[in-house]
């Protein structure tokens, strides 16, 4: 199992969904912990899946910030853990939907700025209009 001291990247916020879903999915994956997740829980749970999702659960509440708890609480596994973090991070709202269409119109490179960074923020802003249901093209995407 990872060493959580050994492993750095930001707990879960209000603001980080989109990177912190593909390291924590990153870290689970190497933990071989992913399934408990990604596949159905199994009609006949054994010990290892019962120790797995136990992990799984432990190791995304370690990296999520106090604000998140709320959200996880009553989850009673990884996958309800992950369902119900992805479903308030990924509002598929008409609201969210023009927040982030707002952002993004709004969203200026400073002169002296970093374009690499701005490109990053541009590029998460396409991923979670995505997320939200906004069928558009991310253009910094490879065909």
């Amino acid at each position: 199992m990872a060493d959580v001291n050994k492993i750095s990247f930001a707990r879960l916020n209000n603001q980080n969904w989109q990177i912190w879903k593909f390291r924590m999915e990153m870290m689970l994956t190497r933990e071989e912990l992913w399934y408990v997740i990604e596949d159905e829980k199994p009609e006949t749970v054994s010990k290892q899946w019962t120790r797995d999702d136990k992990k799984a659960r432990a190791t995304i509440g370690l990296f999520i910030d106090d604000n998140q708890f709320g959200l996880v609480k009553n989850a009673n596994s990884a996958k309800k853990f992950w369902d119900n973090l992805r479903e308030y991070h990924e509002k598929n709202t008409v609201t969210s939907r023009v927040s982030l269409l707002k952002k993004l119109c709004s969203l200026n490179l400073q002169e002296g700025s970093d374009l690499e960074n701005h490109l990053m923020v541009l590029d998460d802003l396409f991923d979670r209009l995505m997320n939200a249901g906004l069928n558009c093209k991310n253009p910094f995407e490879s065909q």
